[in-house]
């Protein structure tokens, strides 16, 4: 899943840091 709206991104924090750092 892609960090495309605001609660993804909430999740992928803690799930995927990876991502977020990323994007």
């Amino acid at each position: 899943m892609q960090t495309s709206s605001p609660q993804s991104k909430s999740y992928s924090t803690e799930a995927k840091p990876n991502q977020i750092k990323h994007a």
